[in-house]
């Protein structure tokens, strides 16, 4: 990776985009073109200045680390001509890690950035890779691009002919990744990574966001709901964060990974019934009871009013509990075979370490058996 000249990096101030990029800065000399866009009050100088006091990087925009000012659900990411050209000029490596991640945002919204983003995305790296240095595109798409309500194997290489979606989220990423193919096909070289659910690291549980599995445990784990749907011997696949950033950074470095699809998932996912078990970890805390009950067999006027608002609010998620989708991992095994990257594992005494940070950065606001919270 010391080879890398310079990375065009979008999405730098996300859960990914930021741990991609602290990687990478702090392991190679490479330079950085970041895309930040101005936000409230905060400028696109203002967010850059922001990742680097968060992870402490020893570099400031203008030294390795140039920050363009855009938007990509623009045309060209509303760059100038001046600033595409110093793209054409610098760029070797281009990540495309921006993304909507809000699984409760409607369909327009997510069209917007995930599919009209990724699509002007692969109109400037087709631009680069034509008039510039543009060796490699990277494009982070979803392990569950298929659907989290698929019963299927899910194969690294190919996509189903339709996402059987629960949420609006997987079917924006699902259309994000057709038109990548496609581009695939017309001869941009680039390279699709698809990861799970990502979580805290693997071995402190850290993570700079909560989203996701943690949105919808949230609720479960503090009691406001008890009644879980779900079967007890479907799993969710969710990923440590270390894991995807440092098999990325291993792949990249390698020869034959253009028009590959890298699915970083777990071997071997947690079960339900293991979400449910893992709280008991801590005896002092008290834990509420829960019950599964069988999708088949739900009536939701077994919910009361305030029951039934929180169910509509985590719904989007429910499908990861229903879920019997499995991932082909022929690509990332034969990838990280000969790498120091191991497959992850994600068993009990990991997800104790995820709940453990989760209750310390105080997401899950637990009670002690004395009654206080913590």
């Amino acid at each position: 990776m010391d080879k890398i000249d310079t990375v065009f990096l979008t999405g730098a101030t996300g859960v990914l985009g930021k741990a991609l990029f602290d990687k990478i800065y702090r392991t190679t000399t490479a330079n950085f073109i970041i895309l930040a866009r101005s936000h409230e009050n905060k400028t696109h100088l203002d967010r850059a200045g922001d990742l680097f006091s968060e992870l402490g990087a020893h570099g400031e925009p203008g030294n390795r680390v140039k920050v363009l000012d855009g938007d990509v659900s623009m045309e060209n990411f509303w760059l100038s001509g001046r600033e595409l050209e110093t793209l054409r000029q610098e760029v070797s490596m281009f990540f495309h890690a921006a993304a909507l991640t809000n699984h409760e945002a409607d369909e327009e919204e997510l069209e917007y950035v995930n599919v009209v983003g990724t699509k002007n995305s692969i109109d400037i790296a087709k631009d680069l890779f034509n008039n510039g240095q543009l060796k490699n595109y990277f494009y982070m798409s979803a392990a569950y691009v298929s659907g989290s309500l698929e019963s299927y194997h899910s194969l690294e290489d190919v996509l189903p002919a339709k996402s059987k979606n629960r949420n609006f989220y997987e079917l924006s990423k699902f259309k994000a990744e057709l038109n990548v193919r496609e581009a695939i096909k017309d001869g941009l070289p680039a390279t699709i990574f698809r990861p799970s659910v990502v979580v805290g690291d693997s071995v402190t549980g850290a993570i700079s966001e909560f989203k996701v599995f943690y949105q919808f445990i949230r609720p479960f784990l503090q009691g406001i709901l008890t009644k879980v749907i779900g079967r007890v011997e479907n799993t969710i696949n969710i990923v440590p964060i270390d894991f995807v950033i440092n098999a990325i950074c291993e792949i990249i470095k390698q020869d034959n990974i253009i028009g590959k699809t890298y699915h970083l998932v777990s071997p071997n996912p947690p079960t339900i019934e293991m979400l449910l078990e893992v709280p008991s970890f801590e005896p002092d805390y008290m834990v509420p009871d829960f019950e599964i009950i069988n999708p088949d067999d739900f009536n939701d006027n077994t919910l009361n009013g305030d029951e039934k608002a929180i169910y509509d609010t985590i719904d989007p998620y429910m499908g990861y509990l229903e879920s019997e989708l499995t991932f082909d991992m022929t690509n990332i095994i034969e990838a990280l075979k000969d790498t120091p990257v191991s497959l992850p594992v994600t068993d009990r005494a990991f997800l104790i370490t995820l709940y453990k940070y989760a209750i310390k950065a105080r997401y899950f606001r637990l009670r002690k058996k004395d009654l206080t919270a913590v």
